[in-house]
């Protein structure tokens, strides 16, 4: 039987979100969504038109959730920040941790988003990589521009490399399976997430900060300084 009407658009999201993170995005066929979702392929064209719109709206409907996150640690990072500016741990902290929080939510929904992100990240289909890059680009540029204000001196390079290095950790360490090898090889089953949280805020801090530190050295030699922590 076909989903009620109100309710189909969401079962078919659901549907292929969970099969484009566990198969990938070209392994799975619109008629694999439709019956998974308990719907028709009829219906599915009907609300997208395309798989490749179909993605896009994936994308669309969680990408607003993890904008509204950052700008609430952002809002964290200019509290925290002196001569006007925001701190840097404060920024990192915006980039890297909504997309572990919401992950850690209990919401099976954001585990599958987190999975599908990094499968597309990581994917060698150009087309599929310019795809995601157009759609993500304002959200990334914006990143970088928070960064520029932590640390105003840094070159573009710098803080494209802090942003998306940042990104790229957040989001390939909070995958269910990247959390359970991490367990593994910690030796220790007990591990929490929050260990494993403060371990990867730890990480990528302090590799903005390098990053941040050898560019200021290769600007100008003779200002170069190690690139401290803010004061919380």
């Amino acid at each position: 039987m076909a989903a009620i009407k109100g309710d189909s658009r969401i079962k078919l999201l659901d549907a292929a979100e969970e099969l484009f993170a566990r198969k990938g995005y070209d392994a799975t066929t619109t008629r694999e969504i439709a019956a998974k979702s308990g719907d028709t392929l009829g219906t599915l064209n009907y609300h997208f038109g395309s798989k490749r719109n179909l993605l896009e709206q994936i994308l669309q409907r969680r990408f607003v959730v993890v904008a509204e996150g950052r700008e609430r640690y952002y809002r964290d990072a200019c509290a925290e920040g002196t001569d006007g500016r925001p701190s840097l741990d404060g920024v990192v902290r915006a980039i890297a941790l909504p997309y572990f929080d919401l992950a850690l939510s209990g919401d099976p929904g954001w585990r599958h988003y987190v999975a599908l992100l990094s499968r597309i990240r990581e994917a060698g289909d150009d087309d599929l990589q310019r795809f995601y890059f157009n759609f993500a680009e304002p959200t990334m540029r914006q990143g970088m521009i928070w960064l520029g204000e932590a640390m105003p001196t840094a070159s573009p390079r710098a803080l494209a490399y802090c942003y998306e290095f940042s990104t790229m950790l957040a989001l390939g360490t909070c995958t269910d399976i990247a959390r359970e090898r991490l367990h593994k090889l910690s030796d220790d089953p007990a591990s929490g997430d929050d260990a494993h949280r403060h371990a990867l805020l730890s990480f990528v801090v302090n590799g903005v900060r390098a990053v941040l530190d050898q560019d200021l050295l290769r600007a100008d030699p003779a200002k170069a300084h190690p690139v401290k922590a803010a004061r919380r």
